[in-house]
C-alpha cells in the first residue's frame, strides 16, 4: 500500500537531515505521518496520534511503530519510563 501524504515541513527536514541517521524518532501528533514516512529510512519511528485511521495506514511500514494516544486528554504518556 502506498501512502500519499503532504510534503514534510521544510524546517523539520532541515533539522532532521542535519542529525546523524540511526536511533529513534518520536513523531508526536503525527497525523497522516508526513514526517514519519519521510524519515523512516533514517530512524526507527514512533508515530503517536489519537486518530486510529491515520495510524492504521502507517502500521504496515517497516520501522514505524504506531501508538494511539490522545496527548491532550490523557494522563498516560507511553514514553514516561524512557526519560
Amino acid at each position: 500500500m502506498k501512502i500519499i501524504v503532504s510534503e514534510p515541513s521544510s524546517w523539520i527536514k532541515k533539522i532532521i537531515y542535519s542529525i546523524e541517521p540511526g536511533g529513534n524518532l518520536i513523531d508526536i501528533a503525527c497525523g497522516q505521518g508526513r514526517h514519519s514516512v519521510e524519515f523512516v529510512n533514517r530512524y526507527k519511528i514512533f508515530a503517536v496520534d489519537k486518530n486510529k485511521k491515520f495510524l492504521k495506514e502507517l502500521e504496515s511500514i517497516k520501522n514505524i511503530k504506531t501508538i494511539n494516544e490522545d496527548l491532550e486528554n490523557s494522563f498516560k504518556w507511553s514514553f514516561k519510563e524512557k526519560v
